[in-house]
Order: structure tokens, then sequence, then C-alpha cells
């Protein structure tokens, strides 16, 4: 029984040795979005959490200078042709390698946490799908709860 053991004890630490235990990686939801200066990922990067963020908030990245994205899962990043949240805008959920029309173009950002598995329902201030969203579960709301 004892070899046994001393086998199994040394087969563990013969395997943690080649895949060390894995640490936790940092959440998705702390800063779901990364901006690139260059295409393909690369150059200076910038990390966003959700929220709103205007001109002098892209200042490690710059002003006009992004080139591509990296999106999670499960949110929306709007980018802005001009400040304040005004011009063109482009909506990615997923990443972009390269951003065509939008490259080196953006001004400012949103980045916004959509769906959900406990509140199926998703109502948009802006049609189509744009502007704020707020999720429901199905029911009947008043107007009142409604932002």
């Amino acid at each position: 029984m004892m070899t046994i053991k001393s086998l199994l004890a040394a087969s563990f630490l013969a395997v943690s040795l080649f895949f060390p235990l894995a640490q936790p990686a940092q959440a998705a939801e702390d800063n779901p979005v990364t901006v690139y200066q260059d295409g393909d990922f690369g150059g200076t990067s910038q990390q966003f959490g959700v929220g709103l963020f205007n001109v002098s908030q892209l200042n490690v990245v710059g002003n006009d200078k992004i080139s591509s994205v990296k999106v999670a899962p499960g949110y929306r990043l709007t980018l802005y042709r001009d400040k304040d949240f005004s011009g063109g805008t482009k909506m990615l959920t997923g990443d972009a390698g390269w951003l065509d029309d939008f490259n080196d173009a953006t001004s400012s950002l949103k980045v916004e946490q959509i769906g959900g598995p406990n509140k199926p329902v998703i109502a948009y201030s802006n049609s189509p799908y744009g502007g704020f969203e707020q999720q429901f579960d199905i029911g009947s709301y008043n107007p009142q709860v409604i932002r």
C-alpha cells in the first residue's frame, strides 16, 4: 500500500513540474475591452471596463490612434468618430484585427455588457439596437421602472 501512495505522490510531483497549477486569470468582466494602436493587436494598448470613455480618457493609446480591438464575449464596444460620443459609429461584439474605415478615427468609445442568462429581454433606447440598453425578466413592467 505504501508503494502505491509513493508512486502516486511521485507521479503528481512529476506532472506538476511540467504542468504548473493554473493561476486565476483576471476576469474579463474587469476590463472586457482592449484597444491597440496597431493592426493585429500590436503596439501600445489600453484596457477599458464597462462605461463611457471620452477623448481625454484615451490617454494611453491616444486620440485617433486605435487600429485593432479585442472584445470579450458578452460585451459590445461602440467606437465614435468624434468626441462626446458623436459622429459616425462602429459597433463590435468580438475581436477585430483591423478596423477598416475606423482605423485611426476613434475619439470616444462605449463599453457595454450585453445579454444575460437571467434577464432574457433587452430594451434599447435607439433603433435599431442602439443607445443604452436595459435588461428585464419576462413579465409586465410599469414605465416608471424603465430608465
